[in-house]
């Protein structure tokens, strides 16, 4: 590990998700290269030995009880034959139990739980319908791309409602799959590519407020 290199540990990371010793640490890693929600730690076993002075066996039994308890996950790819993994937050997993008021509660304390989410499909390597997918619910979308803050500066008074549909449709019509971060990808890049097209569907009160001279809500 390089002396200039470093990783944050959090308190919520400890207090409330319970880890401790080279599960922190690991931990630690992995969520600083996903905590946005789009990258993934691509790194070696070898970085993650060096960064927390554990041996390759440990930190491969570290790795697999992360996994056991959701906190991460694991994308393989094979690039000529050869396995290659990537390890990235449980994002849905994760906020539950270090701030599950920003999921289940919305506004006057009634909580709403997406009715998509199931065991069958937070797992993001299961390859879905739209209609799966936990991105399908509008206040889980939204509380996802409001922690973007370049999203919201690019994208404000977005009709995200008007995306869910479309994407609905078009997943069910065609019988299209992906994966939960592939349905956001996807909602993020019809998104880009309509408002590059100056079509970018927008709530009809942001609307109004746009001809009448003002730029934000």
């Amino acid at each position: 590990m390089k002396s200039t290199s470093f990783y944050v540990v959090q308190g919520w990371m400890i207090n409330e998700l319970q880890l401790k010793g080279n599960e922190l640490l690991v931990f630690a890693i992995i969520y600083g290269f996903s905590k946005d929600g789009q990258g993934k730690f691509e790194g070696s076993l070898k970085y993650l030995v060096d960064s927390t002075g554990s041996s390759r066996s440990t930190i491969i039994k570290t790795i697999n009880s992360l996994l056991e308890k959701e906190l991460i996950l694991k994308e393989v790819i094979n690039v000529n034959n050869i396995q290659f993994c990537k390890y990235y937050q449980n994002e849905l997993v994760v906020l539950k139990q270090h701030c599950p008021s920003t999921i289940l509660e919305l506004g006057g304390g009634t909580k709403i739980v997406p009715n998509s989410i199931t065991n069958n499909n937070i797992e993001d390597n299961k390859q879905i319908l739209f209609s799966e997918s936990i991105f399908n619910d509008y206040e889980y979308l939204k509380n996802n791309l409001k922690s973007d803050k370049k999203f919201i500066e690019d994208f404000a008074g977005v009709d995200l409602k008007n995306y869910i549909e479309d994407c609905l449709s078009w997943s069910v019509s065609k019988n299209n799959k992906s994966t939960n971060r592939g349905w956001l990808l996807t909602l993020r890049q019809w998104m880009k590519r309509d408002k590059k097209a100056n079509k970018l569907v927008l709530l009809k009160n942001f609307e109004n407020k746009k001809t009448d001279g003002h730029s934000n809500y």
